[in-house]
């Protein structure tokens, strides 16, 4: 009987850790996507006003939501045009996970800080 319990124990903290992993990886996403935020505005010499009231925002609501990486998406395409930059399909393809757009957003932006 205490192997019962003893298994349900186990995991329940195996769960309880996978949850937590999660939550601090998207934690870390997020405070790395603000710093490109950050960045981009700057790059933008201010025009990008719906970027700058995202980066003001308190992080509980951009943490719930993913109009952060959104906004920078657009901004991004805004200033290649402007740049005449070309970005591959397979550099701005939609992702899944977040570390992986928060990669090819960085990438996007290095470009466009190089062609500057």
């Amino acid at each position: 009987m205490i192997y019962y319990y003893t298994t349900i124990f186990v995991f329940f903290l195996l769960c309880l850790a996978y949850a937590a992993y999660v939550l601090f990886t998207r934690y870390t996403t997020l405070r790395s996507l603000r710093q490109l935020g950050f960045r981009v505005r700057m790059l933008a010499k201010g025009q990008a006003a719906n970027l700058g009231m995202l980066l003001n925002a308190h992080p509980l609501l951009l943490f719930f939501c993913d109009r952060l990486s959104i906004e920078l998406e657009r901004e991004l395409e805004r200033m290649e045009r402007r740049q005449h930059l070309h970005t591959p399909y397979h550099r701005r393809r939609p992702v899944f996970f977040p570390s992986e757009r928060l990669r090819l957003l960085t990438h996007r932006v290095e470009r466009l800080e190089q062609s500057i």
